[in-house]
């Protein structure tokens, strides 16, 4: 059964309306979960992309969501050219040059996320038979720009106790395969506009 890792960072009580942050103060106070709280979360995140005015801020506000919403705080960005199929690296936070193997290892399903055109959590079973313990979970975002899949966000290493996913979970991922491209690659699109050649009359 899949077990809900409650993590809302203080960055995000402003994306909550005042009955929400009235509800969530109520919920710690009395050591319960209102009905309504998921729904809380699903919002700051959807309302925090929305706010983004440029590729730097939205960057951080994913990484905002995954490591407060979702319980990662591992992440790497991958650019994905459609027609292509190649993937490169965009951006990432928590993964240092030494652990390049890993981002390496992210490229093989990355690639079926992009293809699949949704998200794809990935088990490393190996890590649950040989060490005794629950599986690794990976997670894979494809990240779209007006329809198409252009980027695929990698999610490796969650909390220890994040063990497995829920609904909640799922909308958020949803809001970032949904949000998180239309500020990101905006002006990527408008410099590759910009560039075209005009067309002969």
């Amino acid at each position: 059964m899949a077990k809900c890792t409650w993590i809302f960072g203080k960055e995000f009580m402003r994306f909550m309306d005042p009955a929400q942050d009235a509800q969530l103060r109520n919920a710690r106070g009395n050591r319960g979960k209102p009905r309504s709280l998921p729904d809380a979360k699903v919002e700051a995140a959807r309302r925090r992309l929305r706010e983004c005015m440029d590729a730097a801020e939205t960057l951080e506000a994913i990484r905002e969501i995954v490591s407060n919403l979702l319980g990662c705080e591992t992440m790497h960005l991958l650019r994905f050219d459609c027609k292509t199929g190649e993937l490169s690296p965009f951006w990432s936070f928590g993964i240092h040059a030494a652990k390049r193997s890993m981002i390496d290892a992210l490229d093989e399903p990355a690639s079926y996320c992009a293809a699949l055109g949704s998200t794809y959590i990935a088990r490393d079973l190996e890590v649950q038979s040989s060490e005794g313990h629950h599986p690794k979970l990976n997670v894979f975002v494809p990240i779209r720009f007006r329809g198409e899949v252009t980027a695929v966000l990698a999610l490796p290493q969650f909390l220890p106790q994040k063990l497995g996913f829920d609904k909640i979970d799922d909308e958020i991922f949803q809001i970032l395969s949904e949000e998180a491209g239309r500020i990101l690659f905006y002006e990527e699109a408008g410099a590759a506009v910009a560039k075209s050649p005009e067309p002969k009359l």
